[in-house]
């Protein structure tokens, strides 16, 4: 049997595992297919960064087994980011988790784990947001456009512009250095005028259902600083805050 030893990034947190060439029945390793679809994003035993060029399921006389990059991964070693095997959550990942800041850059670093911990504790807990570059570069273009345009005060986006499709979070300060946890503690605060049962607002409560809206996977932001001012900017996909639906 041959032993592969790799390191995986469910998030922001990375399992060292071993992966075995030994088969599994198809619904176990037809669920840990699916799991791995949706991630892509992992790292070697160096903490280097490495993407899946090659994701497969493969049904044999021995049974099923998932291929990455053209390696058979035993399905019993899969955990998600709460170190629960993936087809058997009551099996508990012995080794230690290390936590990843994030790809975020500079005073961005640690905004999407800042959105997550508000997700944990609401509505049961809510899937966990990832990083996405791309998004990010679209919500630092309009951070800048408001450096320049604005004096760095907030305006969202109209919703009529076809160039807006990502939800959309701003946060404005002045006088002071904001940081990530303390921008989407802001926003996350106007649970206090959200009612659930009605799905309704006694007032501003946009923010809070955003960052807590269920089917949002991806977080980018920016943020710019004006003289004594600065603004944040965060954009969802998918976006949330569709009218009459629940975030969760």
């Amino acid at each position: 049997m041959r032993i592969v030893k790799i390191c995986m990034l469910f998030m922001a947190v990375v399992f060292c595992l071993s992966a075995t060439a030994e088969a599994y029945d198809r619904q176990s390793t037809d669920t840990v297919y699916e799991y791995l679809a949706k991630k892509w994003v992992y790292y070697d035993m160096d903490g280097q960064e490495i993407r899946v060029s090659k994701l497969s399921s493969q049904w044999g006389s021995s049974g099923n087994t998932v291929i990455v990059n053209g390696t058979s991964i035993d399905p019993a070693s899969v955990f998600d980011k709460k170190g629960r095997s993936i087809i058997n959550p009551a099996k508990r990942n012995r080794a230690e988790p290390v936590i990843i800041v994030g790809k975020e850059p500079g005073v961005l670093r640690g905004i999407t784990d800042a959105h997550n911990k508000k997700r944990s504790v609401t509505g049961g807990g809510l899937p966990d947001l990832i990083w996405d570059e791309d998004i990010a570069a679209y919500a630092q273009t309009w951070a800048n456009q408001l450096q320049q345009q604005n004096d760095c005060k907030m305006k969202h986006r109209r919703g009529t512009d076809k160039q807006r499709k990502y939800g959309e979070n701003i946060a404005w300060a002045e006088g002071m250095e904001m940081e990530p946890e303390r921008v989407v503690g802001m926003w996350y605060d106007e649970i206090q005028y959200y009612d659930y049962n009605t799905n309704s607002c006694s007032g501003a409560c946009g923010h809070y259902t955003q960052v807590v809206w269920r089917n949002s996977r991806k977080v980018g932001c920016g943020m710019a600083k004006c003289d004594h001012t600065e603004v944040w900017v965060c954009n969802y996909d998918p976006p949330g805050n569709w009218r009459g639906k629940k975030p969760y």
